[in-house]
């Protein structure tokens, strides 16, 4: 009878686990997207050895991004509702291909509102560390910190597991650099409320030049003396 129960128990927690194990939508729903930076390419040519910024709506709403970060090179790859796993299916053709010395990569409060856990983001992100790594073992990974938003409030607690799960794996390479703007948009913990338009998810202006400030230091530290101007 012992051994009945313990089995049970054991069932339970597995399919439990399995439970919270999120599946993630196809990548293909972005083929797209990424065709038409393919077009954008050709005709603008985009320079070699520059920073590649990718990522969700956060990252393609970026408008001011090359004011913003002047006079770094930049290589501007945003696609609205992405992933972590999306990214990571496209990596090849979003930076890989671009032969940059550095990227800074956005994802993960898409994962989260559907479904995603923390620890799913993170080894999802492993992988595509790995891969870019392996592509290029002298690449710099800028990671930046999942934000918080008045729209996904109910996910701040895993927001904050996402980004300490991120901030340890950036500690431990030395190729790997964790930016953290999720405390720049907290006041007494809780979630600035002047920062967004609207929909209360995206960030309006006054949000963007508290997210570029940020961002912008730590890039101007590590990558302005690699940066050639002409």
């Amino acid at each position: 009878m012992k051994k009945i129960l313990m089995i049970l128990i054991l069932l339970s927690m597995s399919n439990l686990a399995f439970a919270e194990l999120a599946e993630y939508p196809s990548p293909l729903r972005f083929e797209e997207s990424i065709k038409a930076f393919g077009k954008l390419e050709k005709e603008s040519n985009p320079p070699k050895g520059a920073i590649v910024v990718t990522g969700s709506s956060t990252i393609r709403m970026w408008n001011t991004i090359h004011a913003d970060l002047k006079p770094l090179k930049l290589i501007h790859r945003g696609f609205g509702g992405s992933n972590m796993n999306d990214l990571y299916h496209y990596s090849d053709e979003l930076i890989i291909k671009h032969k940059a010395r550095a990227v800074v990569i956005y994802e993960g409060d898409n994962d989260l509102a559907a479904g995603v856990s923390p620890e799913q983001i993170h080894n999802k992100f492993l992988e595509l560390k790995n891969k870019l790594l392996k592509s290029d073992e002298n690449l710099r990974i800028y990671l930046l910190s999942v934000k918080p938003s008045i729209a996904r409030k109910s996910f701040l607690d895993k927001t904050r597991e996402v980004n300490d799960l991120f901030k340890k794996t950036c500690a431990s390479n030395e190729q790997l650099f964790f930016i953290d703007t999720f405390s720049q948009m907290m006041e007494d913990d809780e979630i600035k409320s002047d920062v967004f338009i609207k929909d209360k998810l995206h960030y309006n202006k006054r949000g963007y030049e508290i997210w570029s400030k940020t961002i912008r230091l730590i890039l101007l530290k590590h990558e302005l003396k690699y940066e050639q101007i002409q």
